[in-house]
C-alpha cells in the first residue's frame, strides 16, 4: 500500500475516532440541561469560526457555492439534518443504543449506493446486511432497566443515520480538485440555514408563552459555565476536524473504503457509554449488538475479498496488453513468449 492510501485511512480513522468520542462527550453535556437547538446552533456555528479562520491564516480559496450546488445540499443533510436528530435522539435515548444504530451507515450506504447511484452490489454482503438491519432492530427494541433508552429517541438517531449516510455517499460527488477545508466551510456555512430557523422558531414561541399570564412560573435550568466552554471546543473537535478529514480522507481512498471505517464510529461510542457513562444493556440489546458486530466482520471480508479479485482482473488485463491479447501460458503450463 503506498503512502497515499495510509493518508486516506489514517483521516477517516481519526475522523471515526473523533465522531465516536464526540457522541459520548455530547450525551454528558445534554443531559446537565443545555436545551438540544441552542446546543446544535453553538456546535455548528463554533465549527464555522474556527474553518472561517483557518481559511484567512492559510489563505485557501473558498469554493463558489453557485459553481458547486452540491456542497450546499451536503451540508444540509450533514451536519444539518443530521445532528438535528441525532442530538435530539441522545437526549432521549442512551448512548449504547445510539452507538449500535449507527453501526448500520456503511451497510446504508452501500445499499443507496445501488439503489440510487447504480454501484455494484456483491450478492455475498447482501446477507450479512440484512442481519446488521435484523440486529439493529433487536437493539432499539431492547431497553435495559434505568437504561434511559425510549423507542422515539432511537428512531430520531436512525433518521441521522440515513441523513449521515446520504451525505456519505454524496461526498463521493464532489469536486476531488476542490479544498477539503473550502468545501468543508461551505457545507457547515450552509447548515446554518436549516439549523437556526428550525431552533429559533421553537425558542420565540417558548419565549412568547412563558411571557403569557399563566399563574405559574417557567422553571429554567442554568448548566454551569465549563458546559458552554465545552460545546465550542465539541465543535472545533467533533464538528470541524472530523469532517476536515473524512474530506481529505476521500481524496486518497474511495468512497466504499471510507465507509467500512466508519464503523469505528460506533466502537467508540459504545465503550465510551460503557466505561465513563456507566450505562447497561439488556440481554437482547447484548445478542443484536453481536449479530451486527459478527455481520459486520462478513462485510468486510466479502469486501476485501472483491478487493482482490478487481486486482486481479486488473493484472489479468494487464498481461493482455503486454502480450499483445495472447494467453502467456501454453495450453499445458509452459511459458509462451511475447507476440512478436
Amino acid at each position: 500500500m503506498g503512502s497515499t492510501p495510509r493518508v486516506g485511512i489514517a483521516c477517516v480513522a481519526l475522523a471515526s475516532f473523533l465522531w465516536g468520542a464526540g457522541t459520548v462527550v455530547t450525551a454528558a453535556i445534554l443531559k446537565h440541561g443545555i436545551p438540544v437547538g441552542v446546543f446544535t446552533v453553538v456546535e455548528i456555528g463554533s465549527s464555522v469560526v474556527f474553518l472561517a479562520l483557518a481559511l484567512l491564516v492559510s489563505r485557501t480559496r473558498i469554493p463558489s457555492p453557485r459553481k458547486h450546488p452540491m456542497l450546499l445540499v451536503l451540508g444540509l443533510l450533514e451536519p444539518g439534518l443530521t445532528y438535528l436528530l441525532i442530538n435530539a435522539g441522545l437526549n432521549r435515548t442512551s448512548v449504547v443504543h445510539a452507538a449500535l444504530i449507527q453501526t448500520t451507515e456503511p451497510v446504508i450506504v452501500a445499499g443507496l449506493g445501488w439503489l440510487l447511484l447504480s454501484h455494484h452490489l456483491p450478492a455475498r454482503v447482501l446477507i450479512p446486511m440484512l442481519t446488521v438491519l435484523a440486529g439493529s432492530v433487536a437493539v432499539v427494541t431492547a431497553h435495559a432497566p434505568n437504561s434511559g433508552a425510549t423507542v422515539i429517541g432511537d428512531l430520531l438517531v436512525a433518521g441521522g443515520i440515513i441523513s449521515a449516510s446520504a451525505y456519505a455517499l454524496g461526498s463521493s460527488r464532489v469536486d476531488p480538485d476542490l479544498s477539503a477545508l473550502g468545501a468543508t466551510f461551505v457545507q457547515q456555512a450552509a447548515s446554518l440555514v436549516l439549523v437556526v430557523p428550525v431552533v429559533l422558531v421553537p425558542l420565540l414561541l417558548h419565549r412568547h408563552a412563558s411571557h403569557a399570564p399563566s399563574g405559574h412560573a417557567v422553571g429554567s435550568s442554568h448548566p454551569s459555565a465549563w458546559l458552554w466552554v465545552a460545546v465550542p471546543a465539541l465543535g472545533v473537535v467533533s464538528t470541524s476536524l472530523t469532517f476536515w478529514l473524512y474530506l481529505t480522507a476521500l481524496r486518497h481512498i474511495p468512497p466504499g473504503t471510507a465507509a467500512q471505517f466508519l464503523a469505528i464510529t460506533p466502537v467508540t461510542g459504545f465503550v465510551g457509554a460503557v466505561v465513563f457513562l456507566g450505562e447497561t444493556m439488556s440481554l437482547q440489546a447484548t445478542l443484536g449488538a453481536g449479530v451486527v458486530i459478527f455481520s459486520l466482520v462478513a462485510i468486510a471480508r466479502g469486501e476485501q475479498k472483491s478487493y482482490q479479485e478487481e486486482l486481479a482482473a486488473g493484472h489479468e488485463l494487464h498481461l493482455r496488453a503486454h502480450f499483445g491479447h495472447h494467453d502467456p501460458v501454453g495450453p499445458h503450463g509452459e511459458d509462451r513468449p511475447p507476440a512478436g
